[in-house]
């Protein structure tokens, strides 16, 4: 069990009535957990986001990528590596954090020039690709062997 959840199932099962074998047993059975979650994510004061039981998979598949081995949290959560890389793995601003800390500045920046830029109009387009048909084929020349520049040997 996560740290953070047995602290809160912890302070729950205290509260919770003697004999009690759950520590939550009100949602037990309960077809419709969205509704109720969305109930309490509004009294926290919090907007609700899309595909919030998929987010928060996703949230700590990112989270749990960080501490251990791909393969122990793909048994944890019980999909592969494709199925993470696919839908759950995302990069996070810490990500972001790290890699603008450990990437030195490898040039100048770019200054913020006053004057356009103006188009080269020295630069001229040739009026035939040599080579090429005009329809994406090759165009073998006389000088050029039939298979390829390799000699022709039997």
């Amino acid at each position: 069990m996560f740290p953070e959840l047995r602290v809160a199932l912890s302070e729950a099962w205290e509260v919770a009535p003697d004999g009690a074998v759950y520590v939550i047993e009100r949602y037990r059975g309960a077809e419709n957990l969205r509704t109720q979650f969305a109930r309490i994510v509004e009294r926290a004061g919090v907007p609700m986001w899309p595909k919030p039981f998929v987010n928060l998979r996703s949230t700590r598949r990112t989270e749990l990528q960080e501490s251990f081995p791909d393969h122990v949290i793909n048994k944890w959560l019980g999909h592969s590596a494709a199925v993470a890389a696919k839908h759950y793995l995302q990069v996070t601003d810490d990500h972001w954090a790290a890699a603008v800390e450990s990437c030195p500045l490898t040039g100048p920046l770019i200054s913020n020039h006053s004057e356009p830029i103006r188009k080269n109009h020295d630069t001229k387009k040739p009026r035939e690709m040599r080579g090429l048909d005009g329809l994406g084929g090759a165009v073998i020349t006389p000088g050029m062997p039939p298979l390829g520049l390799e000699p022709r040997t039997y």
